[in-house]
């Protein structure tokens, strides 16, 4: 493939034609467009009203290689942190990089997946672009997904939520005259549904199933390669707002303890969490033995958090929808953000790099290597 944006006929033929066939591809997905209607009113069916908000989040990944994210994942990145923010996801755009080696199987073999996710997810393909880099060793995928928020809570944010976003004090709270937003926020339960390293145990798995089956059971890998059908939360999301919840916030890269430290960031609060009661399944406790890996750390794509005045409630609603959740803590006043172990209690660090993406690194995992025999 030569270096630039691909030709009107090596699109069509490679790209569009596949997202066409999948029924994902939007009426402005064409050649030469500029831009792309969203038509909520339409892919809602008519539930759609002028004052409801429209959200968007973009998620982008490298792709194809042993243990990069499948294009499915790289969608549901993006349509579970707009369910966790009370949107439901609509429609995307996604932009494709590809090498200059890279073969036209290999194009409409992407194409094809993202129009099995899109299908899947229910969202329509509005448009993108698709060009050859020569500074790329592999693709990169990255989807922008916009959704709709239409419940009653979405209302435009207050004054003070949008000054927290930014970082900054509102000037009531630059001079005293407000109360502390942690004051507000501290007591709340921290529930989490799903369990620890969901989607990073099942890229794992898939990735390399032989070598794991010469140490565990092959229904063990099996069953953690069928985990992958178990990462869209978006409707256990939606349904968790629906419970008045104070916050969401889906867990993905950096895994439960990255999203811990970015969920009590923004909530401007620290927290006390039981490392026993964070949720985690056999598989992935076998698979990061293997591997070498924190299981609090690995990509968690399947889980999220909530903070809530009534967790009883909120773990009722989702175990009947076939959720696991737990009430893992509470938030607290203190910024200190606490990880009990037992008798042992631990401040949080900053997110570390996603324990994912140092697989490839490792000395048993490198391509180049052969593995071992147990």
């Amino acid at each position: 493939m030569k270096k630039g944006k691909l030709s009107q006929a090596a699109l069509d033929r490679l790209v569009l034609r596949p997202l066409k066939k999948s029924n994902t591809a939007g009426p402005d997905a064409l050649y030469g467009m500029d831009s792309a209607r969203v038509l909520p009113s339409v892919i809602l069916n008519n539930h759609y009203s002028g004052m409801d908000q429209l959200y968007s989040d973009t998620a982008a990944h490298e792709i194809g290689g042993r243990f990069d994210l499948p294009v499915r994942m790289v969608y549901l990145q993006a349509v579970n942190s707009l369910a966790a923010s009370g949107a439901q996801a609509v429609s995307a755009s996604q932009t494709l990089m590809i090498p200059e080696n890279s073969t036209e199987e290999e194009i409409r073999a992407i194409a094809e997946e993202a129009g099995g996710a899109a299908a899947e997810l229910g969202i329509v393909l509005t448009g993108g672009s698709t060009s050859v880099s020569d500074a790329l060793s592999r693709p990169v995928l990255s989807v922008t997904v916009c959704g709709i928020r239409n419940d009653t809570r979405a209302a435009a944010p207050a004054e003070s939520e949008l000054f927290a976003a930014a970082g900054r004090n509102t000037p009531e709270e630059a001079s005293g005259q407000s109360s502390d937003r942690a004051d507000r926020t501290s007591g709340l339960s921290i529930v989490m549904a799903g369990t620890a390293g969901l989607g990073g145990t099942a890229v794992l798995a898939a990735a390399a199933q032989d070598e794991l089956c010469r140490r565990y059971p092959s229904s063990l890998v099996d069953d953690a390669i069928s985990l992958s059908g178990r990462l869209n939360v978006a409707r256990e999301c939606l349904e968790a707002w629906k419970m008045h919840c104070t916050a969401l916030h889906d867990i993905s890269e950096g895994g439960v303890f990255g999203a811990l430290w970015e969920l009590a960031g923004r909530e401007q609060a620290g927290f006390d969490v039981d490392l026993k009661k964070i949720p985690i399944r056999q598989e992935t406790v076998e698979i990061c033995e293997y591997f070498d890996l924190n299981p609090y750390q690995l990509f968690g794509q399947g889980a999220f958090l909530a903070l809530t005045p009534d967790a009883d409630e909120l773990c009722t609603i989702l175990a009947g929808q076939g959720q696991y959740c737990a009430v893992i803590g509470h938030t607290a006043a203190q910024k200190a953000r606490c990880i009990h172990n037992g008798e042992e209690v631990r401040y949080l660090e900053k997110p570390q790099q996603d324990m994912l993406w140092t697989v490839k690194d490792h000395r048993k995992f490198c391509e180049n290597e052969a593995m071992p025999k147990e």
